[in-house]
């Protein structure tokens, strides 16, 4: 098979830098090619129509509307190119867009983003199958488009980052150094939920520190400034060896719709350096059960795991089993691979899903 995974991230800038498309593009076209098929993935503004005759079907990530992009899905109907759109975030029903971090955060109005949110969700009706990065989203997915097949395929790490990262595991992490590591700003009311644990945990801590890596504001950490570090974005590559410095990672997340349907890839990639999890509970992270991964819910908690965590020990004691069961669970091949095995097949979703031939596709 040829297989095309289209982008609208700017890959000439950093080609491997947007999270979604290295997930969603780059990691399942790895295990197509471990398969033995042709796969490209191209940013929509590099796409020339006339190369579209070449693939056998497209998967687009975040499809959204556009004179190119309309183009693009009408000439590969035209040419009986089945097109799957693939979808990593709430970003289709209108209905939630006051839950959406860009409105919650203050980032955007409210009706900028139901507008938008409208628009995506209309061109998604255009696509012959839809494929999303969790359970949860599938479940969104399946309500706001009943008649359009749909399936889960889980955010996973490629062999190839895997076996970088564990070049660079420092068997050393710091007593008591932590890290967060949101990379957007559309985290600030998630980092401001665990004000009063980190705060408390800090004062009972005196070296002890917190990093954070992304433009997170701070301001009302008041007086812990010198304790709480910000760094710049980090390339991804420069991710396990900042990470193995750590004793624990944190993920927290507020409840809302948007963050019960976020992908696990906080609790993977930390794990896959081998340092535990402080992580807010929903269905794509409690799915797993292992040791050094943490699920507070309510503050008390927050500090106690907080503090169970700030001990090198526990780091030591759990490092190697949660690089273990990240390489026999969380690969994109362990993933990806049901889907590539339905595509061979020319179904446009997994079997174990739901069956939907290419000859029977909306």
């Amino acid at each position: 098979m040829n297989l095309l995974f289209i982008t609208h991230a700017n890959l000439t800038r950093r080609p491997y830098g947007d999270g979604s498309t290295r997930y969603r593009c780059f990691n399942i076209a790895d295990v197509a090619l471990a398969h033995g098929h042709n796969a490209e993935v191209v940013e929509l503004n590099r796409l020339r129509l006339r190369d579209l005759s070449r693939f056998d079907m497209i998967s687009w990530l975040r499809p959204m509307p556009g004179k190119k992009a309309l183009n693009v899905i009408n000439t590969a109907s035209t040419l009986n190119i089945p097109c799957v759109a693939d979808v990593d975030d709430l970003i289709f029903d209108p209905d939630l867009a006051a839950e959406s971090p860009a409105v919650c955060n203050g980032f955007a109005s409210l009706p900028t983003i139901e507008k938008q949110f409208s628009a995506h969700a209309d061109f998604l009706r255009l696509f012959n199958a839809i494929t999303v990065s969790t359970n949860d989203l599938q479940g969104h997915a399946k309500r706001c488009f009943p008649k359009i097949p749909n399936a889960t395929v889980h955010n996973g790490l490629s062999e190839h980052w895997l076996e970088y990262a564990q070049q660079l595991l420092d068997s050393r992490p710091a007593s008591g150094k932590l890290g967060y590591l949101p990379g957007t700003r559309s985290h600030d009311q998630d980092f401001l939920s665990i004000r009063q644990p980190v705060t408390d945990w800090l004062k009972a801590m005196p070296d002890a520190s917190l990093d954070i890596v992304g433009k997170i504001d701070i301001s009302r950490y008041k007086g812990l400034s010198t304790r709480i570090r910000q760094h710049p974005w980090m390339d991804y590559y420069r991710l396990p060896a900042a990470m193995s410095q750590y004793c624990a990672t944190l993920s927290p997340l507020t409840q809302s719709s948007f963050n019960r349907a976020k992908s696990h890839i906080k609790f993977i990639e930390s794990a896959a350096v081998g340092v535990p999890v402080i992580a807010s509970p929903n269905d794509d992270l409690t799915a797993h059960s292992c040791p050094g991964l943490l699920f507070p819910e309510t503050m008390t908690q927050w500090c106690q795991a907080l503090m169970e965590v700030s001990q090198a020990e526990l780091r030591t004691s759990v490092s190697l089993s949660l690089r273990q069961y990240v390489r026999d669970h969380c690969t994109a091949s362990h993933y990806a691979t049901p889907l590539i095995q339905a595509w061979e097949a020319k179904q446009l979703i997994p079997q174990h899903q739901s069956i939907f031939p290419l000859s029977n596709a909306a």
